[in-house]
């Protein structure tokens, strides 16, 4: 067995979209199925103008309790700003954790490597 390699992305942030409507309002917005994002998987997604030209793309993950959108940082505020727009009637928060949240990546080896 190998070991694997992993390193910080210090350029990406973390978003957490949480709440009831949280799922129904992700799917409803971004150009791939949120739903498929689950326990050890991931789906990479974008949100797209009106006019159909990306805004944004970023890696969804789900666990359990809220959605976690890896992105780059510095588009963050612009992106929370554009789900305000659109949030509505919908119960759902919106959160930048890349404060407290860090984005790895990990390769090589025969398995993910564990973070402590």
């Amino acid at each position: 067995m190998t070991n694997g390699r992993i390193a910080e992305l210090p350029r990406r942030g973390v978003v957490a979209v949480s709440g009831e409507d949280a799922h129904a309002f992700l799917d409803n917005l971004m150009t791939s199925n949120v739903g498929e994002a689950g326990a050890g998987r991931a789906v990479f997604a974008g949100l797209l103008s009106p006019q159909g030209k990306l805004l944004f793309d970023f890696i969804a993950f789900h666990d359990g309790e809220r959605y976690l959108l890896d992105m780059a940082r510095s588009e963050i505020p612009a992106f929370l700003k554009r789900l305000g727009l659109f949030r509505l009637r919908s119960k759902v928060d919106f959160a930048d954790l890349s404060e407290e949240r860090i984005v790895v990546a990990a390769w090589g080896g025969d398995s993910a490597p564990l973070l402590d």
